[in-house]
């Protein structure tokens, strides 16, 4: 078995989105169903593996991870981070769509084996790619979008049903990143205070919780369509990207360096 530990001390009709910050036992076990029901035929269909998802309600460990094991693409989550007071069910469920996207991100991958996405890469997936094909079916209210953010998606958007699901999963991204600053006692993040972190070269650990905000962004923001899948053969494919003329939407450079 080749496995990953991912460590995160570290992510219905006319409903409106979820804001709340408590996840019964029963809502945890119901996203995991859902989520599995939804993306292992993908799986199965296109990699020819079995998306196995174990959720661990009685566990206090704040920790979520994923593994390979032959064809059995696994994902682990635990009840402590399900419980943890700043985290969102939509939000629950971006964490479970991060580590979907070690198996599913493409490239940049980490360098400690060979078939995961680097933890930003991971984050850019499940805002871009994965939530997008999850929700996109469904209708809501959104209540407490900042302005920011509306203003940001409707840059990106055309459709109010575009910039409403570009909000919502906005908002799931600032549900998981303030769990991240609480954790780390890090500033508060911001949608409106980028990282101004410039790296020499990507990053593929878990970067600050404003920069992963700025991911889970960017990720939302970006109009490259949910269905064109990211590669591990090139890092422009699916994503929005500087030498695609993309001004809006791209990975920021808090983690992440463009190949030339």
């Amino acid at each position: 078995m080749i496995k990953l530990l991912l460590l995160i001390w570290v992510f219905s009709f006319s409903a409106v989105a979820s804001d709340t910050n408590e996840i019964t036992e029963a809502d945890f076990r119901s996203v995991i169903k859902n989520f599995q029901t939804t993306f292992a035929p993908e799986v199965k269909q296109k990699h020819k593996a079995e998306l196995l998802v174990y959720g661990q309600w009685a566990s206090d460990s704040v920790n979520a991870y994923a593994e390979r094991d032959m064809d059995a693409w696994i994902i682990t989550i635990y009840g402590g981070m399900a419980r943890h007071k700043k985290l969102t069910i939509d939000g629950f469920k971006l964490i479970l769509c991060h580590e979907l996207g070690h198996h599913l991100g493409g490239s940049p991958k980490k360098g400690t084996n060979r078939w995961s996405s680097a933890e930003g890469q991971s984050d850019y997936f499940a805002t871009s790619k994965c939530l997008r094909r999850w929700w996109k079916n469904e209708l809501w209210v959104i209540k407490n979008a900042p302005d920011y953010l509306k203003d940001q998606c409707t840059q990106s958007f055309v459709t109010k049903q575009e910039q409403i699901l570009c909000q919502r999963i906005g908002l799931a991204g600032k549900s998981v990143a303030e769990m991240f600053q609480e954790i780390h006692q890090e500033p508060i993040p911001q949608f409106h205070t980028p990282d101004l972190i410039q790296v020499s070269q990507t990053y593929t650990l878990h970067s600050s919780a404003q920069c992963r905000l700025d991911t889970f962004l960017q990720g939302a923001i970006c109009p490259v369509s949910e269905e064109i899948d990211f590669t591990y053969s090139d890092e422009m494919t699916g994503s929005c990207h500087l030498s695609a003329g993309d001004l809006r939407g791209i990975r920021p450079s808090c983690w992440y360096v463009p190949k030339n």
